[in-house]
């Protein structure tokens, strides 16, 4: 009966061991949780709220809509641009929202009231802002586009605007650091270094070898959540540099597929990158860590854009086929609930992408119709 005993105790030690381990790995409950409205045009930017009650997406036919999460319902349906809207950011408050499109202008709208409340012009080149962002204090917008950048301040009594370098350097990737006191530009052969308040240039660095070439690129690039490295995508390579724009960290060269998204891991100690018809990639910026594949549920299937959650514990990125979702940890696709892996169309003229909730809830789908999960469990 002793001898029972210990062996029963064993097999109890066992399982408790294996639940245990299990704990901290995410479940994979993501389901479909409604689909937004046929639309006319295809989606080119989505936006939510940061208490996601609301998703704000801009399209091909000018409009910009404004969704209710929770039924699927639209609010608001506003037209002011005289082209295709490109990208939309919210204020770090909720109360304004920017658009920016291909007509070269900036809007500011006020939420609550679906009203436009100024109109700002871009000077920066002449095919249009590509990029529109907020400070994360909220006292500084940038616009990025074919040229270089520009700064306006959010304070409505002020005409505060600094243009970051010249057109002719062709510019084509910027982002705010953590404490919005510096901007990153990217494009013309170099990274730039500029203050936020003054519009100074701080600092240059001249990229060099196959970096130096960026005509046509689908240049990138994105503080880490801890300030603390840049990185930086052009063509088929990833360069991450440290915030100072001083020394180049780490560098990374997929074979022959342009990268066509990147994004930073919670605790800036990995980027995720799409590959444009190539696989996907999880890059440790430490040479401790293993560069690791995502996993496809369909070998035809190429993501085009890709994104961590909010806790880190998610990459999800969209490709021709599928909305894909991946365990972060172990590289893993993950099948959504409701998922059925049919083609959702062929465009190429256009990247989908999928975009996580700031509060990690849900995940939007930019397919036609707007495609929308829910997160469940933990």
């Amino acid at each position: 009966m002793r001898l029972i005993s210990l062996d029963i105790l064993s097999v109890f030690a066992i399982i408790l061991a294996s639940l245990a381990s299990g704990c901290g790995k995410p479940e994979s409950k993501w389901v479909q949780s409604l689909t937004f409205g046929q639309l006319s045009a295809d989606v080119r930017c989505v936006e939510f709220t940061h208490d996601s009650e609301r998703l704000i997406t801009g399209g091909d036919d000018s409009l910009i809509r404004i969704w209710d999460v929770n039924s699927g319902h639209l609010e608001a349906l506003l037209g002011a641009h005289s082209g295709p809207v490109l990208s939309v950011a919210m204020s770090p408050d909720d109360d304004l929202f920017a658009s920016a499109g291909e007509d070269k202008t900036v809007r500011i709208w006020r939420l609550s009231e679906s009203k436009e409340q100024r109109l700002l012009k871009y000077r920066g080149g002449d095919l249009g802002v590509w990029h529109v962002a907020y400070a994360a204090d909220g006292r500084h917008i940038a616009a990025m586009g074919g040229g270089c950048a520009q700064i306006w301040s959010t304070d409505e009594n002020s005409l505060e605007t600094f243009l970051l370098g010249e057109t002719n350097e062709r510019d084509s990737a910027a982002a705010f650091s953590q404490d919005g006191s510096r901007i990153v530009t990217v494009g013309g052969g170099a990274v730039r270094l500029w203050k936020t308040e003054t519009g100074v240039r701080e600092r240059e660095m001249a990229l060099k070898g196959a970096w130096q070439s960026d005509e046509g690129a689908c240049a990138q690039c994105a503080y880490s959540p801890d300030g603390k490295y840049v990185a930086i995508c052009i063509n088929r390579s990833l360069m991450i540099v440290d915030a100072s724009i001083d020394d180049v960290r780490k560098e990374w060269v997929s074979d022959d597929k342009v990268i066509v998204g990147a994004c930073w891991s919670k605790d800036s100690e990995t980027v995720a990158v799409a590959t444009l018809d190539g696989p996907a990639w999880a890059i440790p910026v430490s040479d401790r860590s293993q560069l690791r594949r995502l996993a496809f549920r369909d070998a035809r299937d190429s993501l085009l854009s890709v994104e961590f959650s909010p806790d880190g514990k998610f990459i999800a990125g969209d490709g021709w086929w599928d909305c894909n979702i991946f365990d972060a940890e172990r590289g893993e696709r993950i099948q959504p609930r409701g998922a059925k892996g049919k083609r959702k169309y062929v465009n190429t003229h256009r990247y989908p992408f999928a975009r996580f909730s700031k509060d990690g809830r849900y995940l939007v789908d930019t397919s036609n119709p707007l495609v929308l999960w829910k997160r469940s469990g933990r």
